[in-house]
């Protein structure tokens, strides 16, 4: 398997090669239009910023690990990540979505919100949820902010074990 960094703006969208299983997204690189798109497991480092400009920011449809860095931002019209199988999400930056949830599991995972020294972390929804688990179990961890406007922030009972670092809970807003 190879590897991919962006390191410049790549305009209408990403789709992962079959080969191609990492890729890394520089502070100076970001994807818009369709976002980026794997159809087999693979991990996205994002530190720029990505623009699902029609639906979706990141999907992983197999499943996969996302780790978006403080200065990456992660923005998708109708979800902001989704995984179609098993995924982790570990969140330092930004992830947002205008319509629907920000995070989709569909086949579990874990979701780890900021840190402990490091509470800055966003995971907001313009539109009916924030996190939305179907299939296996998700744990969720979080040190940040995770915050709908419309309706609740888990929207299944499969998030069952939300932890938040004292003073920094999960928010219905």
């Amino acid at each position: 398997m190879t590897s991919k960094i962006i390191s410049t703006y790549i305009a209408g969208g990403y789709t992962l090669a079959a080969a191609v299983n990492y890729v890394s997204i520089t502070s100076t690189g970001g994807v818009g239009g369709t976002g980026i798109y794997s159809s087999h497991y693979a991990k996205i480092v994002n530190s720029g910023h990505v623009d699902g400009t029609t639906l979706v920011g990141i999907n992983l449809s197999a499943g996969g690990v996302v780790d978006n860095m403080r200065s990456g931002t992660v923005y998708g019209v109708e979800v902001g990540i989704a995984f179609g199988g098993a995924g982790v999400l570990t969140n330092y930056g930004v992830i947002q979505s205008k319509t629907l949830n920000v995070v989709a599991l569909y086949d579990g995972g874990a979701i780890f919100n900021g840190a402990y020294n490091d509470t800055s972390a966003l995971i907001a929804a313009g539109g009916v949820g924030d996190i939305q688990c179907e299939e296996a179990t998700t744990t969720v961890k979080n040190f940040g902010t995770i915050a709908a406007t419309l309706l609740m922030a888990a929207t299944n009972e499969l998030c069952a074990a939300v932890c938040s670092w004292p003073d920094h809970d999960a928010v219905w807003l």
